[in-house]
């Protein structure tokens, strides 16, 4: 499994296989390397309804990796999914994830802890979404929050 992590996260931008070409499926892609491998290889078992959810939120926060590269993606004629959609577009497909996420995480797991991370994660993309900022503290928060309650509903699921 750390091979495939491995590979997945070389693939991604390597020029010859591009995964970050492939939009929403390469980006999805990466989550399952970041999130799913490891939470198996640490030895968890959790429900597919969980592992799905880790795919969704990682999917989500992982849209957002290219904020501050994403002139120099647009020069290097990268087709990451933000240069491809915008933030605009980006902004309402994490949208649309982080609330698939944390409705799986609880019909899966129950209301926990991390459920109250993944909703406090969401609230601050939604709050990016609305301002137009996607940068400091407000993307830190984000970030952070995601990946708390992610990772407690893999523990909890």
């Amino acid at each position: 499994m750390t091979i495939a992590a491995v590979a997945a996260s070389v693939a991604y931008s390597h020029p010859s296989i591009g995964l970050e070409r492939r939009g929403i499926l390469g980006t999805g892609l990466l989550a399952v390397s970041y999130l799913v491998l490891p939470v198996l290889l640490a030895g968890r078992v959790v429900a597919p309804v969980v592992l799905a959810a880790l795919v969704a939120g990682g999917t989500a926060t992982l849209l957002y990796k290219d904020v501050k590269d994403e002139a120099g993606d647009r020069l290097l004629g990268k087709r990451t999914p933000l240069v491809r959609w915008g933030i605009r577009r980006v902004d309402g497909v994490a949208t649309a994830l982080g609330v698939s996420t944390l409705s799986l995480g609880v019909l899966a797991a129950g209301w926990g802890w991390w459920a109250a991370a993944l909703l406090g994660g969401l609230v601050a993309q939604l709050r990016m979404a609305a301002t137009n900022v996607h940068s400091g503290r407000l993307l830190t928060a984000y970030r952070l929050l995601a990946v708390i309650g992610l990772i407690g509903m893999a523990s909890a699921g």
